[in-house]
């Protein structure tokens, strides 16, 4: 596609890396203007008629869910997932970049799937207060626990080998000589 508009242009008069770099320009505004469209179809559209199922169904915990914001923060994914898997067309050849461009998507994506993760939590702890086993335990610092987990930890985009907790890090840090224990920054 890219050798297509490369070629056209060229044929029109224009220099290759003229050429080269108007044809990727094209494709990322596409490819962004694609985003945009498939986020607002997810929240305008997809949302809207998961809301409908959920007021019309029986059970009680998918209002929980949707009250506590779980899908709306699960749809900020759509965009970023277009954004991962077509940035590969117009920085190809472009390894830096497309590296660059695929680690900020990786932590916005991790940012949102936080969120997601924080009000799924919040959700289930709402659902248990509702249940009569909540009478005999509380799940509220279990919940706590979990989320300063998700919050606090390191993540590694191949996995949790060689994971670290920070508060291990700040422990291994090297102390000032001043004698009042403040990390050398």
């Amino acid at each position: 596609m890219l050798e297509l508009g490369q070629n056209w242009l060229i044929a029109q008069g224009l220099d290759s890396p003229l050429a080269d770099m108007l044809v990727r320009s094209a494709i990322g505004v596409v490819i962004l203007l694609m985003a945009w469209i498939s986020g607002v179809v997810a929240r305008r559209i997809v949302l809207r008629l998961i809301a409908k199922l959920v007021a019309t169904s029986k059970t009680h915990w998918d209002d929980i869910f949707l009250e506590h914001g779980v899908l709306d923060h699960l749809v900020r994914l759509v965009p970023a997932l277009v954004l991962q898997v077509l940035t590969n067309i117009p920085l190809a050849g472009y390894e830096t970049a497309l590296r660059i461009v695929h680690t900020a998507i990786d932590i916005y994506m991790l940012a949102i799937t936080i969120l997601v993760l924080d009000a799924t939590l919040n959700a289930v702890l709402h659902i248990f207060r509702q249940s009569p086993a909540s009478k005999k335990f509380s799940l509220k610092s279990f919940i706590q626990i979990c989320e300063d987990h998700h919050l606090f930890s390191d993540w590694h985009p191949h996995g949790f080998e060689n994971h670290e907790h920070v508060s291990d890090r700040v422990l291994k840090r090297p102390w000032s000589n001043d004698g009042n224990h403040t990390p050398h920054l």
